[in-house]
This record gives structure tokens, sequence and C-alpha cells, in this order.
């Protein structure tokens, strides 16, 4: 199997490409998991994540079975 993703989620240059013109960046990742099944974050490699984060962020990202 190949998972198809991008480097990240948040990138304003993807108005009106793969978000409506409006959404709010909050809204993004949710968008994003709608056209991707993976993504690759490397925010770990510049500093290590606060548990708060860390969970907040494995509740919302796709599974891969």
């Amino acid at each position: 199997m190949i998972h198809i993703g991008t480097s990240g989620w948040s990138y304003d240059h993807w108005e009106d490409v793969l978000y409506p013109v409006g959404l709010p960046a909050a809204k993004r990742r949710g968008n994003y998991m709608d056209a991707f099944d993976t993504v690759e974050l490397d925010a770990s490699f510049y500093r290590w994540p606060r548990t708060r984060r860390s969970r907040a962020g494995i509740t919302g990202c796709p599974r891969v079975s």
C-alpha cells in the first residue's frame, strides 16, 4: 500500500487550491484529511512537543491500518 501526503497542512498559498477561500486555519487539518491519508510532521526536529500538544495532535491524526 502507498500512502500519499505532504509535509504539513497549514499553508496559506493552498487557499483556492486545496482549501476553499475563507476557510479558517483551524479547519484546514480536517479538509486536508479528506484529500490525503498521511502527513509528515517534523516539528519534533526543532523541539520536543509538550505532552498536552502531543495528545491533542494524536486525536486528530488519520488512522493507518
